[in-house]
């Protein structure tokens, strides 16, 4: 796994944790190399029919509505491979980061009934401020409901009292006129935005 990881096929991550102390038991291996886990997610399982096809739309077919999901996911990683572009954009320097990655924490068991919880990327900075990047995928431009999905991870993220929780918004679709007159976020980013650094 460490040989994968250091080719920069996987990447394995913990999750940030709100607080200085982490919870390294947890982790989570992700693909990370894009042409595999096309390959893996949409060829592979169908190499037979693919060989054997001889007309137009098969991939349409086989992917079907998941396919917004693997660009989903898809995006999410392309924002975490850019994110000093993104740091860039919301003004914050490297110096104040202390951690850095995707949040997750899974469903309780048992009599543990805690919600499970995936932010896409969560930064812990210095002042004791947590930044929260939604990132948004979609052919449509976002709306006003991605307001209470990301409250829904904040209340759940359980943040110590004495942190302020930033609320970052990324999409590559835009957005609609009624989510920026609600000014919900502190900040909204395009996917323009994963591409531009000042230096």
């Amino acid at each position: 796994m460490k040989t994968l990881e250091k080719a920069d096929f996987v990447k394995i991550f913990t999750p940030v944790s709100p607080s200085i102390r982490q919870d390294v038991k947890t982790k989570k291996n992700v693909l990370w190399d894009e042409w595999l886990r096309f390959y893996f997610r949409y060829v592979e399982s169908n190499k037979k029919i693919i060989e054997m096809n001889t007309t137009p739309g098969l991939f349409n077919k086989v992917a079907g509505k998941s396919l917004d999901i693997f660009l989903g996911l898809s995006f999410e990683q392309l924002c975490m491979r850019n994110l000093p572009a993104l740091l860039d954009g919301i003004g914050c320097d490297m110096h104040q980061i202390l951690n850095f990655g995707p949040f997750f924490r899974q469903r309780g068991r048992g009599k543990n009934k805690e919600e499970g919880l995936q932010i896409d990327i969560l930064l812990h900075r210095k002042g004791q401020i947590l930044t929260l990047f939604e990132c948004k995928y979609s052919t449509k431009p976002i709306g006003t409901t991605v307001i209470s999905e990301v409250g829904r991870k904040i209340r759940f993220l359980k943040a110590p009292r004495n942190f302020t929780v930033e609320r970052i918004l990324i999409t590559g679709s835009g957005i609609t006129p009624g989510l920026q007159k609600n000014d919900y976020f502190h900040q909204i980013l395009g996917v323009e935005d994963l591409f531009k650094l000042s230096y």
